[in-house]
């Protein structure tokens, strides 16, 4: 029998049975009763616990009533007793299941309240690690003063106590902690251990391995560290530099998971938590799927769309470096709501890569929001407007490699507009699940269409892949290069900076890190190098500001020229007009205060004349820089040469 399958009341008798079958419970044996214990009479016992109840006059410590115990949570728990600072209260007294040398009292008593992490059995022991004679009881629920008891023991190791219980995952237990009445007030360490249950790692790569559809696990992050390349920026929260741990979760099903620290979904903690989930490791390209800092409280919550066989790091945080221990609990929902809409024109907004819960069930079909000749026209449909960050080619997709799934024979469609051409229609790309590729231009909108073959109807997971974005897409990537020409590509970027020239705020741009080989001026140019309109600019750093914009200089395309200091760095910016991409070649070149000086050895002479032929035979030297190596250029050389350099 499953331990989950039990109702609280068997879950208690099978906890008392297991306190009588260990012998360090038999404490009404003589071997295991101190000496100094003397027990009381059974009227004498009745008439202290019943008759005269221990005072509920001043008491101690924050947690000395059970109304405000001190939160607990996850696996193993070390709790402090500090019996001196505690007093004895009404709640939690006279309990027959407390009887033990003639009382039913715990004294001097302190309260904890924990969420079990998992169900099973939990034990919870004082034993070396205390010299004053401990007792303790654990109560089910939350109740103050509480009613229903699990466990109660006095001595199981000398004079200090331990107990097992069964413990079921995500319920709430108080804890007493005290002395026996008597016994002289000290400290104590107690450690409560929960069922075992996987504990997560320090690193994002070796992510401990979790899977189901549903579970619990304890985590810790208190002695975790912090890998700042596992985090994107962005991040909620304040969490970029927090200690973490990872879990890899595999999904068993297709649908929408919630992870959660609320007890909703069984979970707990004791500090302010933080929720991050990871299509892959950032390092290896991943992306955030989700982040959460507050969501019960102080606690964190993330929903997401899963799919069968898929992995997804799930990062256990906290806010602002915050650490602590808790319980994570998680649970495939049984419903979700369907994204996407019932008509093409108000189709749901999405961009960029992700993936949502969607289907066609309860969905009509509106003839007039399809071109004649449209697949499968007459199919249930829901409709999403994607809109283009990137210039190449989309991916939409029910299969497993692009984050989908599906419970039914797919169709997937996409359309210049409503009603407007048809650019491609699929139905099976991975057994009855469908993808397509869309060829797509950044800034422009593209209808996309899910249906049902023979007008099934079903629901699923649909994830989508930006096109793939350039290694220099972003400033902080940029390319190292030093004089010489390369290739650059604009399809496929995003925009990293608002540029202002060329109408380029929000275009595509790719990034270069130029460093100097002259003091005097660098010259940027795709003048003959390129077919797409191109515009140049060149900063300092990757706030900017400009040091100069350039939109047109020779036709479409660009030259810019700007002061540099030898060994410096400068950064320069690959964009287009008006969002525009393309591809092509971007040349760099340094000139110092003597230009003929080609190899910028301060001295001019016969060297200079040598290294300017073997850069002018490898096409290599553009030395007017108008974008071409030609005749001109040896001749503007040798006028330079021979009229020698101030």
């Amino acid at each position: 029998m499953r331990l989950s399958s039990l109702s609280p009341a068997i879950a208690r008798t099978i906890a008392l049975g297991v306190l009588a079958a260990l012998p360090a419970y038999a404490a009404a044996s003589p071997a295991f009763q101190p000496e100094a214990k003397k027990p009381l009479s059974p009227d004498a016992a009745s008439l202290r616990d019943a008759a005269t109840p221990p005072q509920n006059g001043p008491r101690g410590g924050g947690n000395d009533e059970c109304g405000s115990p001190f939160i607990i949570a996850g696996s193993p728990v070390v709790l402090q007793q500090n019996a001196n600072a505690a007093t004895t209260g009404t709640a939690g007294q006279g309990n027959n299941a407390c009887l033990a040398f003639g009382t039913r009292n715990i004294n001097n008593d302190e309260w904890f309240l924990w969420r079990a992490n998992a169900s099973g059995v939990a034990v919870l022991r004082s034993c070396g690690g205390a010299t004053m004679d401990t007792k303790a009881a654990v109560w089910d629920g939350t109740a103050c003063p509480p009613t229903s008891i699990v466990a109660c023991n006095d001595d199981a190791c000398t004079t200090q106590s331990e107990l097992a219980f069964v413990v079921f995952a995500g319920n709430a237990y108080l804890i007493q902690l005290g002395i026996f009445p008597g016994a002289t007030p000290g400290t104590a360490t107690w450690t409560l251990t929960g069922p075992a249950t996987p504990e997560g790692t320090d690193s994002c790569v070796a992510g401990t391995i979790i899977s189901g559809d549903s579970g619990t696990v304890a985590t810790n992050t208190r002695n975790a560290t912090n890998t700042p390349a596992d985090v994107l920026p962005g991040v909620c929260g304040s969490s970029g530099n927090s200690p973490d741990i990872w879990y890899t979760y595999i999904a068993s099903n297709c649908g929408v998971s919630t992870f959660s620290f609320c007890p909703a979904e069984l979970g707990s903690s004791d500090y302010d938590t933080l929720l991050e989930v990871y299509t892959a490791c950032a390092g290896s390209g991943g992306q955030r799927v989700v982040c959460n800092d507050d969501s019960c409280g102080l606690r964190s919550s993330v929903t997401f769309p899963t799919s069968s066989g898929v992995s997804y790091k799930i990062r256990v945080s906290g806010f602002n470096s915050n650490s602590g221990q808790g319980t994570l609990g998680w649970q495939l929902l049984p419903s979700a709501f369907l994204n996407g809409t019932d008509d093409c024109a108000s189709g749901a907004s999405i961009t960029g890569s992700g993936a949502l819960f969607t289907g066609n069930i309860f969905a009509s079909n509106t003839p007039s929001d399809l071109p004649a000749g449209a697949c499968f026209a007459t199919s249930p449909d829901r409709w999403f407007t994607y809109t283009a960050a990137a210039t190449g080619d989309a991916t939409f997709s029910f299969c497993a490699p692009h984050r989908g799934c599906g419970s039914f024979d797919t169709v997937l469609a996409a359309y210049t507009i409503c009603g407007g051409t048809q650019i491609v229609c699929t139905d099976d790309s991975c057994g009855l699940l469908s993808t397509i590729v869309v060829p797509v231009v950044v800034g422009n909108s593209y209808k996309i269409r899910l249906a049902g073959f023979n007008n099934t109807t079903g629901t699923g997971v649909l994830g989508w892949t930006a096109p793939p974005a350039p290694a220099n897409n972003n400033c902080a990537s940029a390319t190292p290069v030093g004089n010489g020409t390369f290739n650059f590509t604009t399809i496929g970027a995003t925009n990293d900076f608002p540029g202002t020239c060329g109408s380029s705020a929000a275009s595509p741009d790719v990034w270069f890190r130029y460093t100097a080989s002259c003091t005097g001026n660098a010259t940027v140019t795709t003048c003959n190098l390129s077919g797409a309109d191109t515009l140049l600019a060149a900063m300092t750093s990757c706030s900017g500001p400009e040091l100069v914009c350039v939109d047109d200089f020779c036709g479409l395309q660009t030259t810019i020229t700007f002061p540099v200091s030898g060994g410096q760095q400068y950064l320069v910016r690959v964009a287009g007009f008006a969002n525009r991409t393309g591809s092509g070649q971007v040349r760099f070149s340094c000139l110092g205060p003597c230009p003929c000086n080609w190899n910028q050895d301060a001295f001019l002479n016969s060297q200079d004349f040598f290294d300017f032929l073997t850069s002018f035979f490898a096409n290599n030297a553009d030395y007017n820089t108008d974008g071409f190596t030609n005749s001109q250029d040896f001749f503007d050389f040798l006028s330079c040469f021979f009229i020698g350099c101030p």
